[in-house]
């Protein structure tokens, strides 16, 4: 009886797991080409095995089902793993440090202009409003009715 018990909590957690964002699996470039298509952003999440603070991200934050919706709606996310030579020349791209540091997020548009960035891990109200604040910036979705209807009532009040 405690292997059957033993196995249902081992399958209910497994079957428990939050929907993580849906990273894009193509490269950068067709990231880049994705985005100009899309009329979204790009946003590269720089990490690595190693990082303590990057598993912390992934488990708990990017996991969130806010998150994953936010990214989906208007982001190409792509995971570029810094250990990996290809990803760190993006990086250094970017970023001229001695070092690489991560986990490190990045907005870009698909001219590679950066739009917004954010270092470390962070909580997840941080990293909530890091993504609507970048999205923002996107002259795609800057005219949103209902912010502005509220933006007018509470003028007015």
């Amino acid at each position: 009886m405690k292997k059957v018990f033993l196995l249902f909590v081992f399958i209910t957690f497994l079957f428990s797991q939050t929907q993580a964002i849906d990273y894009f699996t193509g490269t950068y470039q067709e990231a880049l080409q994705k985005s100009k298509d899309d009329n979204k952003f790009v946003l590269l999440y720089f990490t690595a095995k190693w990082c303590g603070p990057c598993k912390y991200m992934s488990s708990y934050i990017l996991t969130d089902p806010e998150i994953e919706a936010l990214a989906s709606a208007y982001y190409i996310a792509l995971k570029l793993d810094v250990d990996i030579e290809e990803n760190k020349v993006i990086f250094f791209k970017y970023f001229q440090e001695k070092g690489v540091s991560v986990p490190r997020f990045l907005v870009i548009n698909s001219k590679e202009e950066v739009m917004n960035q954010l270092l470390g891990a962070v909580k997840l109200n941080q990293f909530k409003t890091f993504l609507k604040e970048s999205n923002d910036k996107n002259p795609l979705y800057v005219a949103k009715p209902d912010t502005i209807a509220i933006k007018i009532v509470n003028k007015q009040t």
